[in-house]
């Protein structure tokens, strides 16, 4: 929170999903919520998807832990810092850049990617066309079901 305060812009804040710890981490976001009305943040429970890619596509920098910030954001270009140890070791384009839990590292990390701006995108999960070819495969196999009832 503090490193986004810093930034002093416009925050789309995302309340966290039900993992352990998520408890505590919205009470936090509660009580920074209702004690800093003035800050230009503004909390979202979800959003529907077609929403969500408008959202982070229209975004300077998307900042979290979610694997969102590795997958869709490498697909759309997005700058991206991803906080902690929880996506580390997967595979990331160029626009992650990783960051430990420290404000400090936070703000530096994100304005740096501010600055860079948008980066091309890169397919590292597919090209869109999975289904085409699960379809493909499947279509090879000589499937004979006979159902038949008993009773």
């Amino acid at each position: 929170i503090s490193a986004m305060i810093k930034l002093n812009m416009q925050i789309a804040w995302i309340w966290p999903n039900i993992d352990a710890g998520s408890n505590e981490i919205s009470k936090g976001l509660r009580i920074f919520r209702e004690n800093n009305p003035d800050k230009k943040f503004c909390f979202f429970k979800n959003f529907t998807p077609e929403d969500y890619i408008k959202l982070i596509y229209n975004s300077r920098c998307v900042v979290g832990n979610s694997s969102s910030t590795i997958r869709e954001c490498s697909a759309l270009g997005i700058p991206s810092v991803c906080i902690g140890t929880r996506q580390l070791g997967r595979e990331h384009g160029k626009n992650v850049d990783f960051s430990d839990y420290k404000s400090q590292e936070i703000y530096k990390k994100t304005l740096k990617q501010i600055s860079h701006g948008k980066y091309k995108p890169q397919n590292l999960f597919g090209s869109g066309d999975a289904g085409k070819k699960i379809v493909k495969c499947i279509e090879q196999f000589d499937l004979d079901v006979s159902k038949k009832l008993t009773y």
